[in-house]
């Protein structure tokens, strides 16, 4: 299924490329989605681990975007010079911007650590998405909306696609 489809009162799950694409203006589903979220039309959950991962990723691109690195290794360039992360903020904003949507945001039990590992070996999910997986599951989430294919392998979930990205 896609995400355009997701019926109005639906609880979904978003994966962090969802909001990625969004903050890039890469995806104008994505925009929509949380959109949704925010007018109250759909809820919208995430996890902890997710969303550092969003804060992280959205730091080295706008180190990037600023040309203050080069895409070649970001993250190294930045441990070395932390005067330029010192001087990024747009990362911080986009991120505590999304506490102001309504999204809720699910701790990841520590039973999600060791279920996870059903994920990898049944579906070979990496570690952050077999994380993922187990956290809905543990909290009672089926739906997730990703732009991820590796998640259509996965049977305990049901995974509604971001398509309008390559």
């Amino acid at each position: 299924m896609v995400a355009t489809e997701i019926p109005s009162g639906a609880v979904v799950a978003i994966d962090a490329n969802v909001f990625l694409y969004h903050f890039t203006g890469q995806s104008a589903e994505s925009t929509k989605v949380l959109s949704r979220i925010d007018s109250g039309d759909i809820g919208g959950v995430t996890t902890q681990p997710v969303l550092a991962e969003v804060l992280h990723r959205r730091m080295i691109m706008e180190a990037v975007e600023q040309g203050a690195v080069s895409p070649g290794n970001p993250a190294r360039r930045l441990r070395e010079h932390p005067e330029i992360v010192k001087g990024l903020v747009q990362y911080q904003r986009d991120v505590t911007g999304l506490y102001s949507i309504g999204l809720r945001v699910f701790p990841t039990p520590g039973r999600a650590l060791i279920d996870s590992y059903h994920f990898r070996r049944a579906y070979g999910l990496l570690t952050n998405d077999s994380l993922l997986a187990a956290t809905l599951v543990h909290n009672g989430i089926s739906t997730l909306v990703t732009a991820d294919r590796d998640f259509l392998r996965v049977q305990e979930l049901e995974v509604m696609l971001v398509e309008d990205v390559g």
